[in-house]
């Protein structure tokens, strides 16, 4: 929880540098000493930062640090730019240098290099795609659901975020999601 209350304690938040114990953990990357994680700045990106955060804090090790954020307005640059790695992105472009993505939208990936990247790293890294998706936090949900099924919670933040992300909310319904 203490995650949740961080991210939304500063909300315009996108992209948060994470302290962890520098030694290789199990499971999907190694642990090093900063990594970062970048999401954009709407509710979808919200929720889907809590989900990942949750996950790496609780089940890799990872201590989340400062926050800085991050925009579509850096696509043209974006893989060019130099990430400090480890890195975990959720609801934003593919970075070939992220060693954890989840992402949902169908322009995610820039260029056939990146989508090439992508198909070759996917069953050595922690990413996920799912462009049916009405949200980033859904897959993200789907695939570590395992690991925050003593976060209740968490299922209902992704509803929201399906509803909000998608536009699905019914007219005249707009304050209540049920």
């Amino acid at each position: 929880m203490r995650s949740v209350q961080r991210i939304i304690k500063s909300l315009g938040m996108t992209f948060f540098s994470l302290k962890v114990a520098g030694k290789t953990h199990g499971g999907f990357w190694p642990v090093h000493e900063e990594c970062n994680v970048v999401h954009y700045p709407c509710f979808d990106g919200l929720v889907s930062g809590v989900l990942a955060w949750e996950f790496l804090e609780e089940h890799k090790n990872w201590n989340v640090g400062e926050i800085h954020p991050v925009n579509y307005t850096i696509r043209d640059t974006w893989l060019a730019s130099e990430l400090r790695t480890p890195c975990a992105i959720v609801d934003f472009l593919y970075h070939p240098s992220a060693e954890f993505w989840a992402d949902h939208h169908q322009t995610s990936m820039l260029s056939r290099a990146a989508e090439a990247d992508f198909q070759r790293r996917k069953g050595k890294a922690c990413l996920m795609f799912d462009e049916r998706a009405r949200s980033c936090a859904s897959p993200l949900f789907r695939g570590l659901g395992g690991f925050l099924t003593d976060k209740p919670h968490f299922k209902e933040m992704v509803g929201w975020a399906e509803k909000i992300d998608s536009a699905t909310l019914p007219f005249g319904k707009r304050s209540d999601p049920r």
